[in-house]
């Protein structure tokens, strides 16, 4: 056997020139080198790209979902006004029975439908109560001002939550309330005054 051939057998003498070439260029002489290299870039250009992705996506989705709340705002069922002989005339009113919002209030709105301008005024009313006595509201007469002969007269009432909400009937805006109900409307009472206002059931 040959010296060559005995240094073959034995583990083989190292080229000199392989000793020159750095640990690069040996492992680019591996056969399968190049497509490894790609399918490791891709690993990780795909990967960051994942997570890039994914990071925007999560940042987009917080801006763009939205949500509801529901509110427990009972609807009026029905609503009539009650003549009184001695009494002053009463307006009468029924919502859905279960829990309601705690700044939830009956709201009775009374207006002119023919006035121009228009001349209209809301009362939130504690829940706890079905019942109001228009001749009672303080500002109402001067809301609806003089009818020495007597007007038709609407009175709507809904439920809706109320901005600042109060244990006693008192006057709100519009824009005191949120999320009203569907509202009932009482088309048949009439209103005229003679010194105080008075409240007809028609």
């Amino acid at each position: 056997m040959s010296k060559k051939q005995l240094g073959a057998a034995q583990g083989g003498e190292v080229d000199p020139q392989s000793e020159r070439l750095g640990w690069v260029s040996r492992l680019r002489a591996q056969p399968g080198f190049r497509t490894a290299a790609v399918a490791f870039l891709l690993t990780v250009v795909l990967g960051v790209g994942g997570t890039a992705a994914y990071a925007y996506w999560s940042q987009q989705s917080d801006v763009q979902i939205t949500g509801s709340v529901a509110y427990n705002l009972p609807a009026v069922t029905s609503l009539k006004c009650v003549h009184r002989i001695i009494l002053p005339n009463e307006i009468q009113w029924t919502v859905e029975a279960g829990a309601a919002e705690p700044e939830a209030r009956t709201i009775v709105t009374f207006d002119i439908p023919s006035a121009n301008p228009k001349k209209t005024v809301s009362y939130a009313v504690p829940m706890n109560r079905s019942s109001i006595v228009p001749y009672t509201l303080a500002g109402l007469d001067e809301a609806l001002g003089k009818s020495a002969n007597g007007v038709v007269l609407h009175v709507t009432v809904k439920t809706a939550l109320v901005t600042a909400p109060s244990n006693t009937v008192v006057k709100v805006e519009d824009h005191e309330l949120i999320k009203p109900s569907a509202p009932v409307t009482l088309k048949s009472m009439k209103y005229y005054t003679i010194v105080n206002g008075n409240y007809d059931c028609g």
